[in-house]
C-alpha cells in the first residue's frame, strides 16, 4: 500500500509582542495543545551544498534530552502559489534517506567509503548524530544545529478535518518566532490550504504583511552563523533574501 503524502503548507509570523499573540490566540479559540517540548534539529549537506541549494533539507530531529532516538527527516521545497505561503513535502526514515541517496548518487561529487558511523566529532560541544550507512559515503557534514523550544496551539473542540496548528518557537541563540501550519495529501488542496494559513496570519497579527518579515530559525541562524551556506542558498533561490 503506497504511503500517503504529506505536504506541509506554513507561513511564519513576528512574535516580538508574545503577550498580544497570546492573547489573540485565546481571543480566536486557540490553547495549548500539549506541554512545551525541547528539541534539537542538525541540518546536513555535502560541502558543496548539493541538498539546500535544491530546496531540500536533511536533518536529525531528537528530543533535547535523548539524542540516540531520533529520525531523520527531508523537507522537499514546492513551488508556492503565493510567495509568503511555503509547501513543503516531509519525508522521514528510511524514505527520507532514500531520497537523499537519488539526489546525491545523480551528482558528480567525490566520494569517500562507506562507513556505519561518522568518526567522532562534536559541534557546539555536542556529539554530531551518525550517518545513515546507506548515506555515510557522501561525506555528509552538519552546517547547522538549533535548539528550539516549541508550544503548540489548536483550536478548541475544532473537527478533525481542521488540522491547522500554531507553533510558537523559541530558540537557544534567542530568536522567536510565530508559524501557522496545515497538512494536506494531495497538491489540488494546497491552494484552499494556503488561503486558510494567510487567513490565520492576518487573524493572529492584525496584518497579512506580517509574515512577510518573520525570517525561519534556520535562516536567521545562517545569517549569523554561516553566511557562506546562506548566500548560497540566496542565489540557488532556495532562500529569498528578505532583509538589508
Amino acid at each position: 500500500m503506497q504511503k500517503q503524502k504529506m505536504l506541509e503548507v506554513e507561513q511564519k509570523f513576528c512574535t516580538s509582542n508574545l503577550d498580544d499573540v497570546l492573547q489573540k490566540l485565546s481571543e480566536l479559540n486557540f490553547e495549548p495543545a500539549k506541554n512545551e517540548i525541547k528539541f534539537m534539529d542538525w541540518y546536513f549537506d555535502h560541502e558543496e551544498l548539493l541538498l539546500c541549494t535544491k530546496d531540500c533539507w536533511l536533518r536529525y530531529r531528537h528530543m533535547s534530552s535523548d539524542p540516540e532516538n531520533g529520525s531523520w527527516q527531508l523537507k522537499k521545497g514546492r513551488k508556492s502559489l503565493q510567495s509568503k505561503v511555503t509547501v513543503y513535502e516531509e519525508l522521514e526514515g528510511e524514505e527520507a534517506i532514500d531520497v537523499v541517496k537519488a539526489i546525491l548518487g545523480d551528482c558528480s561529487i567525490s566520494r569517500g567509503t562507506e562507513k556505519e558511523t561518522c568518526d567522532s566529532e562534536t559541534m557546539d560541544g555536542y556529539e554530531i548524530p551518525s550517518i545513515p550507512i546507506s548515506i555515510a559515503k557522501y561525506d555528509l557534514r552538519p552546517f547547522a544545529r538549533i535548539e528550539t523550544k516549541r508550544s503548540t496551539w489548536k483550536k478548541v473542540a475544532s473537527s478533525s478535518s481542521e488540522n491547522i496548528v500554531v507553533d510558537l518557537d523559541g530558540t537557544d541563540f534567542g530568536y522567536t518566532v510565530g508559524e501557522v501550519e496545515t497538512v494536506v495529501h494531495n497538491d489540488e488542496d494546497i491552494e484552499e490550504a494556503q488561503k486558510v494559513v494567510k487567513g490565520l496570519i492576518g487573524d493572529i497579527t492584525g496584518n497579512e504583511k506580517d509574515g512577510a518579515q518573520a525570517l525561519g530559525k534556520l535562516e536567521t541562524y545562517l545569517i549569523a552563523n554561516r553566511p557562506d551556506v546562506y548566500e548560497a542558498c540566496i542565489s540557488s533561490g532556495s532562500m529569498k533574501k528578505r532583509y538589508n
